[in-house]
């Protein structure tokens, strides 16, 4: 199994959750590469977390919280990583266009169904009772945390996927933020770079057997 290099960063506005998210596999990309790419995250991580601080002082100033939900959408609609918003329930509150694309189902089509119906078995069963006990016990096995799992599209593919889960509290809400990214080219990177030395196996193996045959 590849070590990997998870780097994350989160910002809260008026309760809601944004996050980014990085994953650099060590043991395919070098030292050096590795570096680079940290650096190069990092400041793309401290350039959006200045410009959306910068955000957030001037619609606290200048609009009301209602408004700052219509920016949420805003930004949340634009994303290119799937956001979900869901109740103690399970169910879905909000889906962007990014999170349609990538299950393959139209936002109204999800709207007030469970989120486990975007999961395989066994962790369609099992999702609800997550949430459940979090509210009962408060100890967060799942909540603000991130962990890689199967999605299930709509025509019933599954594929790879990073699930970072961040609880909301409003004055009369409860909620549950989810953003996913999907890790299907990063898997099928890793696959072929696992399959690098076979193939240069067989190579050299067939240049020795030529070898051989045109000696005897």
């Amino acid at each position: 199994m590849l070590a990997a290099t998870l780097i994350v960063a989160t910002i809260t506005i008026s309760s809601l959750y944004y996050g980014l998210l990085g994953l650099v596999d060590s043991g395919v990309i070098d030292d050096i590469q590795a570096s680079f790419f940290r650096a190069s995250l990092i400041t793309l991580v401290t350039a959006l977390l200045v410009a959306i601080s910068a955000s957030v002082m001037y619609f606290r100033i200048t609009r009301p919280w209602v408004q700052q939900a219509e920016t949420f959408h805003i930004l949340a609609k634009t994303a290119h990583e799937a956001i979900f918003l869901i109740d103690v329930s399970g169910n879905i509150q909000f889906i962007n266009p990014a999170a349609e694309t990538l299950f393959g189902y139209k936002g109204k089509e999800l709207l007030g169904k469970n989120i486990s119906q975007l999961m395989p078995s066994p962790h369609r069963e099992l999702h609800d009772s997550y949430i459940r006990d979090y509210l009962q016990t408060g100890i967060k096995n799942v909540i603000g945390k991130g962990r890689q799992l199967l999605g299930q599209r709509k025509d019933g593919s599954q594929f790879l996927m990073y699930l970072s889960v961040g609880e909301i509290k409003l004055e009369h809400t409860h909620l549950f933020a989810g953003l996913i990214m999907d890790l299907s080219e990063q898997q099928k990177l890793q696959r072929e770079i696992l399959a690098i030395p076979a193939r240069e196996q067989q190579r050299i193996g067939e240049e020795l057997h030529d070898g051989l045959g045109q000696q005897l």
